[in-house]
């Protein structure tokens, strides 16, 4: 598996900008030292066609997936780690699934801002302190939990957080 790292903490480890077709696959990625970041592991910002495969994303990155403006995204067989922030964050995205994903020990969780067509297909959360949060055996939906450990309202417009695990 290729490791990149990113030194100082405050830089993106890999940051994509209006790029279309963007694989990565078998990479390990992160920041040299734990510890208070304000960079992302992986940032997309108007992209199109991401697919993410058995990566093992890890902080102390501020957030493992950042996406803005960002459409058709895969990720797949991919762990999320350690990071002071966010497993993920989408801000107006669409058309984005998670599949067999692991993400845990993450400072909160997932951050939606007016994005639709999320979908998550046998992903794993847990939380900070080591409790499962919420497994997603959902397949291919979009939804509401009944006990509201997971809340996606995507279709409001005037939310400024929209999804969230706590």
């Amino acid at each position: 598996r290729t490791h990149i790292q990113a030194e100082p903490s405050y830089s993106n480890v890999l940051y994509f900008y209006n790029c279309k077709n963007v694989t990565l696959k078998n990479i390990k990625a992160g920041h040299v030292e734990a510890g208070s970041c304000v960079g992302d592991v992986i940032s997309f910002e108007k992209c199109d066609k991401i697919n993410i495969d058995n990566c093992d994303l890890y902080g102390c990155g501020v957030n493992g997936i950042s996406m803005y403006d960002t459409e058709n995204v895969t990720v797949t067989n991919t762990e999320i780690r350690e990071c002071s922030s966010n497993m993920v964050v989408m801000h107006e995205c669409y058309g984005v699934t998670f599949t067999k994903c692991y993400m845990h020990d993450c400072g909160t969780c997932i951050n939606n801002w007016r994005s639709t067509g999320i979908k998550y297909d046998d992903c794993k959360i847990i939380g900070e302190d080591g409790t499962d949060v919420y497994d997603f055996y959902k397949e291919n939906s979009d939804f509401v939990d009944e006990e509201e450990d997971f809340y996606d309202d995507s279709y409001d417009d005037d939310a400024d957080i929209q999804a969230f695990l706590i």
